[in-house]
């Protein structure tokens, strides 16, 4: 007797329990200990004949997994269909446009449709990375701008400075100016009283 299906223990019970299998792992568990009446655990006698493996229920071809666009070159039409797993989507566009132009079959995906999925996602990108890259542009302008302001600001302010300063300086030589005379003039009074 083969089990069309082989289910969780309790599963029928309970509703919180998935009927996804589980390997029974109890102690006591009347399944993991081959009781009767209790439903089969997964062993290998129960797989399919080797001709019957890796074979695509509904298309009747075989499965073949490809990750490269050179595989496709090995792969039968008629006989073998293929199925993209864990590929880019990059390549995974590649893959199918190759696999269009040699009539080969996809299991897993329907082409046309996630073709056009796919392009779509990458026109969306496309215009995402435009826009991020017109913004990024935009900042550095607006900083360079500002980096130009305060240097002007600073060229102003420094020439202000300088603008000040030689006031200040002639005031000093004006009132070293005046201290010379004074000091003549003393100098001469002094001279004058001892004559």
């Amino acid at each position: 007797m083969i089990p069309k299906k082989f289910v969780r223990k309790d599963s029928h019970k309970k509703a919180r329990v998935n009927e996804k299998w589980r390997k029974p792992k109890g102690i006591t568990n009347k399944r993991r200990l081959n009781r009767k009446a209790h439903s089969p655990i997964v062993k290998p006698g129960y797989g399919r004949k080797d001709l019957e493996r890796n074979i695509h229920n509904k298309a009747n071809l075989r499965i073949i997994y490809i990750k490269s666009v050179g595989e496709l070159e090995k792969i039968n039409p008629k006989e073998e269909g293929i199925i993209l797993p864990g590929v880019g989507k990059k390549k995974q566009l590649e893959i199918i446009s190759e696999a269009e132009k040699k009539n080969i079959t996809i299991l897993n995906v329907k082409a046309k449709e996630y073709k056009e999925k796919i392009q779509e996602q990458f026109k969306e990108k496309k215009k995402e990375s435009k826009e991020k890259k017109q913004e990024r542009e935009k900042q550095a302008k607006q900083l360079e701008e500002k980096a130009k302001e305060e240097e002007k600001k600073a060229e102003e302010e420094k020439k202000e400075e300088k603008k000040e300063e030689p006031k200040e300086e002639s005031k000093e030589e004006l009132n070293e100016e005046e201290k010379k005379k004074k000091e003549k003039e003393e100098k001469d009074k002094v001279l004058t009283k001892k004559s």
